[in-house]
């Protein structure tokens, strides 16, 4: 069964900026990033429990390639839904948003 998903306010706005910061670098490489991102997405709610805990009922999925698209996304699985935490840079402040439900 594939799961709904929400994001974090916050979430939701670090994604956008991505990719607005990477489409302002080259046309269209924002949208690639958009892409990759949904996919991840679909992937986390097809298979929510697949990626690894990182912080107790915490987990993250990497954006792939990884050496292309350095972000992470931590997310929780709440009941029926998934709740996206954070879209978050992996060269910057680690574990910033481990205050977010």
């Amino acid at each position: 069964m594939k799961l709904s998903y929400e994001f974090n306010p916050i979430a939701e706005i670090e994604l956008e900026q991505a990719v607005e910061y990477y489409e302002s670098l080259l046309p269209g490489k924002g949208q690639e990033l958009l892409d990759v991102a949904e996919e991840a997405i679909d992937f986390i709610c097809t298979h929510p429990e697949a990626s690894e805990c990182r912080r107790g009922n915490i987990r993250s999925k990497v954006l792939l390639p990884a050496h292309r698209w350095h972000y992470t996304i931590h997310y929780r699985i709440k009941g029926e839904m998934i709740l996206i935490l954070a879209f978050a840079h992996q060269k910057q402040q680690p574990y910033y948003w481990l205050s977010r439900q």
